[in-house]
């Protein structure tokens, strides 16, 4: 099993992104967490650093294409990544109908645009890595369920988790020979901040 020690992961102040920094949080590992929300982010962190993790902190909106490409640079700068999960997203759906033009394309922005950001941010560092054996390094995108079948009380949550499903196994295929695995994970319902306004039952929460 490969041991990940250079850690990049969006999203991380709170929700999923938060668990998993928390989860790859060990002695040795440098873990490089972004998000928009500095107080969550630094909350995170000092839990890392707790666990013996070696932490670097990033405020950046995966929306500002700018701010993520500098912050992965950053990043792969003090340490080749192995590992950048694309994770940050958001939803905004509605028992009582349609989400509006501008929720829309928000969710889009964060959902599809975010992880289009991150992951074409983070390619050349991994790509260019010197090869150990063909193992470059891995990418994780954090899909759901709701990209299999879309929802009705959330369509642009679903729409923009088909999307980056299918441009994740595109690319799986594309860089496996490369020696870039890529990952397309699609959690279920998760407790989270994201799910607690939910008020219709949530199988196997």
């Amino acid at each position: 099993m490969r041991q990940n020690k250079s850690v990049f992961i969006t999203g991380a102040s709170r929700g999923l992104g938060a668990a998993l920094a928390k989860a790859y949080a060990a002695p040795g590992t440098l873990l490089h967490l972004a998000a928009r929300d500095p107080n969550g982010l630094a909350a995170t962190a000092e839990t890392c650093r707790k666990l013996g993790a070696t932490v670097q902190c990033y405020i950046a909106n995966v929306t500002d294409r700018s701010a993520i490409e500098s912050a992965i640079a950053a990043a792969h700068a003090q340490a080749p990544l192995d590992l950048v999960i694309a994770n940050a997203g958001i939803s905004g759906g509605t028992a009582n109908g349609t989400e509006g033009v501008d929720q829309i394309l928000t969710i889009f922005a964060v959902n599809l645009t975010g992880v289009i950001h991150t992951v074409t941010a983070a390619l050349p560092f991994l790509l260019g890595k010197a090869p150990n054996g063909k193992w470059r390094g891995q990418i994780a995108i954090i899909g759901s369920l709701a990209g299999l079948r879309g929802m009705p009380g959330a369509p642009a949550y679903s729409a923009s988790k088909a999307a980056v499903k299918t441009w994740g196994d595109a690319l799986r295929i594309y860089l496996k020979p490369q020696g870039v695995a890529v990952t397309v994970v699609l959690p279920g319902f998760v407790k989270t901040t994201m799910t607690s306004h939910n008020e219709f039952p949530m199988p196997f929460l």
